[in-house]
């Protein structure tokens, strides 16, 4: 069992457990996740994720990490699957590892859990989900509503219908539900045609593609290298983080809470503000 280390980033508190990462900063949550690498290989990957996923955990040390995480951490932040390589790439179903690692955080009901996936798979899971107290939310993103352009920029990863499908059978099922129309690219993304396949009554939230660059000292210190942002692949299109928010302020102002009136838009960064909260309606 590889030791739980704890490094220090400024503000900022990183633990890790190989490559498996835990932040606690602006943000304030924890991350986690059980896979290295990502198949779904998304373009705009802030971490460069790309790849096939491979398990960077046993089922048998799931249990044993969660453990040193309730001894050595500050519980009272969300513990969160998914922010760094999906939980539920195809090799979900062979390995279980995320299915078991739901089954562990039943058991321990002081840690707050929140599960984000592209992945229509994520479904699957809703027995557990169900049984789950410390459950706080389920997070499933989608970035266009055609498959052919889905294609192109997550070309691993599960289609429209499915994630739509996945979605409405978790709200179904009574569980917190959020869809991420995330992230929202200019001149590519129809936050209002997405919404409208959900039930009106599903949180919405939409939030612009984001360069990251006030995250990339951090990124340099966990990777020990620079890692290319999304704009290698936009920003010949849209040179500047700024020019990427006018885009999307223009949008929230032209389509507000959309056809349903269940979209909401979140501050985007660079704007001073904390990125989590959302824009006032139009």
């Amino acid at each position: 069992m590889t030791d739980l280390i704890v490094k220090e980033f400024g503000p900022l508190k990183m633990k890790a457990l190989g490559t498996i990462l835990f932040l606690d900063g602006e943000m304030k949550y924890w991350v986690w996740t059980p896979y290295d690498k990502c198949s779904f290989r998304c373009v705009y990957c802030s971490v460069e994720a790309q790849g096939k996923s491979k398990p960077l955990i046993t089922k048998e040390e799931i249990g044993p990490l969660l453990d040193d995480f309730q001894r050595q951490v500050n519980r009272k932040y969300p513990f969160v699957i998914g922010t760094r390589a999906d939980p539920y790439p195809p090799e979900e179903l062979e390995h279980e590892l995320t299915r078991h690692a739901l089954l562990e955080l039943r058991k321990r009901p002081d840690i707050r859990t929140v599960v984000i996936s592209h992945g229509g798979l994520i479904a699957r899971d809703i027995d557990i989900f169900k049984t789950m107290p410390n459950l706080e939310k389920i997070g499933i993103s989608i970035t266009h509503h055609d498959n052919e352009k889905l294609k192109y920029i997550e070309p691993g990863a599960p289609s429209f219908e499915a994630r739509i499908e996945a979605a409405i059978k978790i709200h179904e099922a009574g569980l917190p539900i959020v869809v991420n129309i995330a992230p929202w690219i200019p001149e590519f993304t129809d936050a209002d045609k997405i919404a409208r396949e959900l039930p009106a009554d599903i949180e919405i939230n939409v939030a612009v593609l984001s360069y990251n660059l006030h995250n990339q000292d951090l990124t340099k210190y966990l990777f020990g290298k620079d890692i290319p942002s999304a704009k290698k692949v936009y920003g010949k299109q849209f040179p500047t983080q700024e020019i990427m928010n006018e885009l999307y302020l223009a949008a929230h102002k032209k389509t507000g809470g959309g056809t349903k009136g269940n979209l909401k838009w979140l501050i985007p960064p660079g704007s001073g503000k904390n990125y989590i909260n959302t824009l006032p309606n139009p």
